[in-house]
């Protein structure tokens, strides 16, 4: 008598594959997992067992999927998981992962400076170190992550450099952008790039201080280094403030210094006026053949301030007697 059978479905008992049709991808008859004696249907390779049906697994990224354990088509086994997309699920990198759009692959996210990489995507564990360097053009090669454009590596850190006058810091090597201004300074409560020793802020540069007298200068602030010195002159040097003169390598009050020339002058004008009265009087004496006594050696000692010119022209200009002069 001729027994006919139906179509065999996942799990069924059976003799042989032909049976195995009633489950899409079900289709090997073989020895039932849980006895490894009795034969039943089982899923064709490639596929996994789920809930009475046959999922295809060794999927890889952006393809449909049901499951997470379908999604293991990778080299790395965890990278991928099944994620709904809008109305589908499909392989997706989990969160600790970036998608490799060219070559459909998932690599480390979160990746520290100096670890390795394939794309900057990765490189997402340290600050403003988002760049994979590679040092050949090879697409597949590997590289590490570094600092990003403009950003340098100080104390493990990425730091933004060549920053300019009063643009914030917090260490002097960043302040490269902007001449002299290496100092990385508290300014009113913020950290600030601003001018080295002994150069002054102006006009959004640093220019040299402490400028001395006749020393180059573009700013009357320059010109600290010489006492009563502080103005930027004409011809760009240094010179005395006003109502001062120069005087050898300094600046004095100018009220002071024409009394001391009054004074100096006046001394040298009595010198001239007895230097002159010996010589008329020796004249004199040489046409009458008198003898007269004359002593001037007192006036060039004399105090500076009890020297007047009136009493000295009076003695030039005439007013002599002709028999005798007393000084």
């Amino acid at each position: 008598m001729l027994i006919c059978q139906g179509k065999k479905v996942l799990g069924d008992k059976c003799q042989k594959h032909e049976q195995c049709t009633g489950t899409p991808n079900a289709g090997d008859c073989m020895a039932d997992p849980q006895d490894n004696v009795t034969s039943s249907c089982q899923c064709n390779p490639g596929f996994m067992t789920y809930n009475g049906t046959c999922l295809q697994v060794n999927k890889t990224l952006y393809e449909e999927c049901v499951i997470d354990d379908q999604c293991n088509g990778t080299s790395d086994k965890e990278a991928l998981v099944c994620r709904k997309i809008r109305h589908r699920k499909l392989c997706m990198c989990n969160s600790d992962y970036i998608e490799d759009n060219t070559y459909l692959e998932c690599h480390h996210a979160k990746r520290k400076i100096h670890e390795e990489c394939k794309l900057s995507e990765q490189c997402t564990g340290t600050d403003y170190a988002n760049n994979c360097f590679k040092k050949g053009k090879d697409e597949n090669e590997k590289g590490v992550c570094t600092c990003n454009n403009r950003y340098d590596l100080i104390n493990g850190k990425c730091l933004k450099v060549r920053l300019n006058l009063f643009e914030p810091c917090i260490n002097n090597k960043q302040c490269s952008g902007t001449d002299n201004a290496g100092n990385c300074t508290e300014i009113e409560n913020n950290t600030l790039c601003y001018c080295q020793d002994e150069y002054l802020d102006f006009k959004g540069r640093c220019i040299k201080g402490s400028r001395t007298l006749n020393e180059d200068c573009e700013a009357s602030i320059q010109c600290n280094g010489t006492k009563h010195a502080g103005v930027c002159g004409e011809n760009h040097t240094c010179t005395c403030d006003k109502e001062f003169i120069r005087l050898k390598e300094g600046c004095l009050p100018e009220k002071e210094n024409r009394l001391l020339l009054i004074a100096v002058g006046g001394g040298l004008f009595g010198l001239l006026s007895c230097s002159a009265t010996i010589l008329l009087f020796t004249m004199r004496r040489r046409k009458r053949s008198r003898t007269t006594r004359l002593d001037c050696s007192s006036s060039s000692r004399l105090p500076m301030r009890s020297i007047h010119y009136s009493v000295a022209d009076n003695y030039v200009f005439g007013n002599l007697n002709d028999e005798e002069v007393n000084i």
